[in-house]
């Protein structure tokens, strides 16, 4: 049974265009954590109400949504390999194992 990974090679450590692309894709990726973890604390403060349940929300799928970047852009996973790792943490958070 072959092993299933990155669709693109992972690059040598030589390959200094593709270092520097794996390293801007990481930083815009904890930029985005960190702008969000700003933008969480700061809504939690207020109160609980819908319109706050609601950005949370919004705060939530845009973090999603730059970590998919990040895996699809900075790692060269496929889409279905994406989904994939977002099942088994699911199955994670549930107790459940694979």
């Amino acid at each position: 049974m072959t092993q299933k990974g990155p669709t693109m090679p992972i690059p040598k450590l030589d390959d200094r265009r593709a270092l520097r692309e794996a390293l801007r894709q990481l930083r815009t990726l904890t930029d985005a954590v960190s702008a969000h973890l700003a933008a969480l604390n700061q809504t939690m403060q207020g109160p609980a109400t819908e319109a706050r349940g609601q950005a949370i929300a919004r705060l939530a799928n845009a973090l999603d949504l730059a970590n998919d970047v990040a895996l699809r852009y900075g790692l060269g996973l496929s889409l279905p390999a994406i989904a994939r790792r977002k099942q088994a943490a699911r199955r994670e958070r549930r107790g459940v194992s694979p």
